[in-house]
């Protein structure tokens, strides 16, 4: 049958009777189901039947039978939800024109995120929340991930941003270097994080810390740098003279400046065996270094 004729032939009120008498009935046939409810084209602003089954309920979803407004978003919120995804799905324009601070929902919009629409709407969504939003892993363009990290930053990515730092996008690492310049404490203290050795260095030459954190900083790092590295990060520490330690052989005519950050620098080097040992010369010149001492007898 068709069905969509039904208003000429009995009039609104019964045509409508009729659809409201189908639209929660769960005996019909889905295929019949679905045929009556599009033939006869009407729909829900309000729809409140609370034990329609799953499978009328998606037909009611995907042809337009339930508006998409609060109280529709209410009502399958609180006795479909696992249909609200596909609700959002069918109606993702109505739906980002009826959330507010009110009624915005974390999970639904770490959905959205994931959806094929524009940065501007899953941007003007994150407006409404400063909750910790992961962006590891999840295909994110370059610009919404910039403004997660800026916005919603999620801790738990920590060590993957810092260790991969060189493998994001320019736009990306600038937001990357900044959380991490905000956690530089953090950082630190944490021994499982590795800092990528770019990152390190705009660490160390462009942030404001203090120049015991920066050698921390440098020290977290030292089991995984070459000499090379190492050498690149002495001066960008400011202690370009340092560099003399990496030769062939033990230098002690050689002598470094006696200072605080001297010392903690040598002794970082010789609790990694960078170095064997470093000693004062006199009380009034600075330090040697011992390079490898097995094989020269002087010392």
């Amino acid at each position: 049958m068709d069905y969509s004729h039904i208003e000429n032939e009995f009039g609104g009120e019964i045509a409508r009777q009729f659809f409201d008498s189908v639209a929660v009935n769960n005996e019909i046939k889905t295929s019949r189901y679905q045929e009556i409810l599009c033939n006869m084209g009407y729909g829900y602003d309000v729809y409140d039947a609370f034990d329609i089954s799953d499978d009328k309920m998606e037909v009611l979803i995907k042809k337009d039978v339930i508006e998409m407004n609060n109280v529709g978003l209410e009502y399958i919120r609180n006795h479909y939800k696992k249909y609200t995804a596909l609700y959002i799905d069918e109606n993702i324009e109505a739906y980002l024109r009826i959330i507010t601070s009110d009624n915005f929902s974390y999970e639904e919009a770490l959905h959205i995120l994931g959806m094929e629409i524009g940065d501007k709407e899953k941007i003007d969504l994150l407006g409404l929340t400063t909750e910790p939003i992961s962006v590891v892993g999840k295909g994110y363009s370059s610009s919404l991930i910039k403004y997660i990290l800026d916005n919603n930053f999620d801790e738990h990515d920590e060590n993957e941003l810092y260790q991969h730092f060189s493998e994001y996008e320019e736009v990306i690492q600038s937001s990357i270097y900044r959380v991490a310049k905000s956690r530089i404490a953090n950082i630190i203290d944490n021994s499982t994080i590795v800092l990528d050795d770019n990152l390190l260095s705009e660490l160390l030459t462009m942030s404001k810390c203090s120049m015991d954190d920066k050698i921390q900083l440098w020290a977290k790092a030292l089991p995984n740098l070459t000499e090379e590295t190492c050498k690149k990060h002495f001066d960008e520490l400011g202690f370009p003279e340092l560099k003399g330690i990496f030769t062939k052989r033990n230098n002690y005519t050689k002598t470094y400046e006696d200072n605080s950050f001297i010392r903690d620098i040598l002794y970082v080097l010789k609790k990694n065996t960078w170095i064997f040992d470093y000693y004062k010369k006199s009380d009034d010149e600075g330090y040697v270094v011992v390079k490898n001492p097995i094989k020269d007898k002087r010392y």
